[in-house]
């Protein structure tokens, strides 16, 4: 078995470790994978949802989805989307 470079994504992650890592990933499945993903992924959304409530408690749900919007497609999409409403992420 072929293993990947060492990505150096966690710095606290010892060759060992990642190799177990690896080695599991390798056994799952495709559909597995995207379970993982997708659930990261929702994750990550529920994570940046509650620092943008955390740091503008004064936001309506209506802002906290377009400071969302900003952090995750940057300011340029946002601007397309809502070119006259500013918001801070």
């Amino acid at each position: 078995m072929t293993l990947p470079p060492r990505l150096g994504l966690s710095r606290d992650t010892t060759p060992d470790a990642e190799r177990v890592y690896w080695e599991i990933m390798q056994r799952l499945s495709g559909a597995r994978k995207l379970e993982m993903a997708m659930e990261m992924s929702e994750n990550m959304r529920r994570i940046a949802l509650a620092g943008i409530r955390q740091r503008h408690p004064e936001y309506n749900e209506d802002e906290v989805r377009r400071a969302l919007l900003l952090v995750l497609q940057g300011r340029e999409i946002y601007r397309q989307v809502y070119p006259n409403r500013d918001i801070q992420p």
